[in-house]
């Protein structure tokens, strides 16, 4: 305001400058939001077209073009015909909605669209039915006349398709994606699929596209496992494959026959991501597949309780085989700098293990008990994260990060007796929960003097998370005993702690004080921090099973 007058004056929407509006309808078109199954773009196209004559002439003039080419499969055949001639000669979108989720896609809509299958760059299919019963006639008629207006053109500039199917009712088998889609044909500019609750059909001919990115999730196919490896052996340019083995038929010990292990080169895989029960699947392609060192790697296994050591420590075996090779192309050597343990998700029986390298993340591994912890249980996903800890790739870590309340915690510290030679390097401990009541025993066990063996003879700090103490109660007596008690110990052995730290603690700051005169030689702080800056809880365990970075934006 200025002298009581808008430093901008109100002006009709006419009078906007064309580039302006061309600008405003731009960003519309382009709003991811509008990317997504349940936003249905073409309604705001007509409606911007309604607004006045000064915006329908922007919006169809040339620089408007973009907001006619997601095609309106709601609306008419004409409609279509008219998004499609206003576009031209763009590319266009096509996404086709069945079910209980949405407004079923009008099938004459969908077969004039097909007419211009030349110019479709991108396809969708999304049909989710929230239902106990058996789909109708009219649903299973819906489904056919879909898959025969796809199988009908060829589609020369398809870049990326999607195909998702989910059905409430248990039932057997999955719907079969159409055997002639796109006429048969191989899309050469084709790189992206996903298809998800949809079995493949034999010789699938998107799969013999130049994919960049594969995502298969709760997929039937494959009956062997040299199939998916003839699949993927067919793939040089794939630089990302996520892959939800539940669905998988082929058993987990019937090995693959026509390859040697680690003959399946994908040398531009950058992300490869499994969902596996318990974990069969992983081992194969792990043990078979040769991608590079630095690739990002999440697992995530349900054990069994039929054979599940068995499994899981061949893929141990694998996992090992895969980080042996661990020369870069620079010459460097891939080492992991930053070790995480905390939950997997809400399951407090499960653990996720997490790896960073250069502070980007390349290993995550989820092992989730599906029901109550058994003993066995418990045994195997151990023995699973300690086998991989001890792989020499781990061994030049300087920083662990421990957030669990059933590892490596409270009542657990013989679950640290396996690390005990482990970790050389490792200078910063970061814990959450009850984490110090697991290590404390650990580190105040004695030093044999001619065995040379110190426990994390690097060790100079420890960092505190998440924790809340009260003035007074035994939970802050406990950790100002053990500190102080931890830290006297490592002093006298010769490998002093430097630095002590309570970080977003409530309530930490008296306990940081009375550290601090109790222990003059080891700085001691207390502050709350950004919620960036949290070691634990934004980078680590308070990950969604660890790959939000594969999965963020889906």
């Amino acid at each position: 305001m200025e002298d009581g007058e808008p430093l901008v004056q109100r002006a009709p929407i006419a009078r906007l400058p064309a580039e302006l509006v061309t600008g405003i309808i731009n960003i519309i078109a382009h709003d991811s939001v509008h990317g997504r199954w349940d936003d249905y773009l073409p309604d705001e196209s007509i409606a911007i077209s309604h607004v006045c004559k000064f915006w329908r002439d922007a919006a169809l003039g040339s620089g408007g073009k973009v907001l006619w080419t997601r095609a309106p499969l709601r609306h008419s055949a004409a409609c279509v015909r008219a998004f499609m001639e206003r576009s031209h000669p763009l590319p266009v979108f096509l996404s086709v909605e069945l079910g209980d989720d949405s407004i079923p896609t009008s099938m004459a809509a969908l077969a004039e669209a097909a007419t211009f299958m030349d110019r479709v760059e991108g396809l969708s299919v999304r049909s989710v039915y929230h239902r106990d019963t058996v789909l109708s006639a009219a649903d299973r008629q819906l489904h056919e006349s879909l898959h025969t207006i796809l199988s009908t053109n060829i589609a020369p500039s398809l870049k990326t398709l999607a195909w998702w199917h989910e059905y409430d009712m248990g039932y057997d088998g999955q719907p079969t994606l159409p055997a002639k889609l796109f006429a048969e044909h191989i899309p050469d500019n084709l790189r992206s699929v996903k298809i998800v609750g949809m079995a493949l059909p034999h010789e699938f001919a998107a799969l013999r596209a130049p994919l960049t990115s594969l995502d298969l999730g709760n997929c039937e196919a494959w009956e062997y496992a040299d199939e998916l490896l003839d699949t993927l052996s067919c793939m040089p340019g794939l630089e990302s494959f996520i892959f939800d083995a539940a669905n998988t038929s082929w058993c987990s010990n019937r090995w693959p026959q026509r390859y040697e292990k680690r003959s399946v080169a994908l040398p531009c895989l950058r992300t490869l991501c499994l969902t596996d029960q318990p974990a069969g699947v992983s081992s194969h392609l792990l043990a078979y597949l040769r991608i590079p060192v630095d690739a990002r790697i999440h697992v995530e296994a349900t054990p069994e309780e039929i054979t599940p050591q068995n499994d899981m420590a061949q893929f141990c075996q694998a996992l090992f085989a895969h980080y042996h090779e661990n020369a870069l192309p620079d010459g460097q050597t891939f080492t992991f700098s930053t070790i995480s343990i905390g939950l997997c998700g809400g399951n407090s029986d499960g653990l996720t293990l997490h790896a960073s390298y250069r502070n980007a993340p390349c290993l995550s591994l989820v092992v989730a008990e599906a029901g109550i912890l058994s003993t066995g249980s418990r045994a195997v996903i151990l023995e699973t994260v300690q086998t991989i800890l001890r792989f020499p790739v781990m061994a030049h870590a300087t920083q662990f990060n421990i957030s669990h309340s059933n590892y490596f915690a409270m009542g657990n510290e013989s679950d640290w007796g396996a690390l005990q030679t482990s970790f050389p390097d490792l200078n910063t401990i970061c814990l959450s929960r009850t984490a110090l009541y697991g290590l404390a025993p650990t580190l105040l066990q004695p030093h044999a003097p001619h065995s040379g063996i110190i426990i994390f003879p690097s060790l100079t700090s420890l960092l505190f998370e998440g924790l809340t103490f009260v003035e007074g109660d035994l939970p802050a007596a406990f950790y100002f005993n053990a500190l102080k008690t931890v830290a006297d110990h490592r002093a006298s052995q010769g490998h002093p702690l430097k630095h002590i730290e309570f970080r977003t603690c409530s309530g930490a700051a008296t306990l940081a004080q009375q550290l601090s005169i109790a222990l003059p030689d080891v700085q001691v702080t207390h502050r709350w921090g950004s919620q960036n800056n949290v070691l634990i809880g934004m980078k680590a365990t308070q990950w969604d099973h660890g790959y939000t970075d594969i999965h963020d934006g889906e």
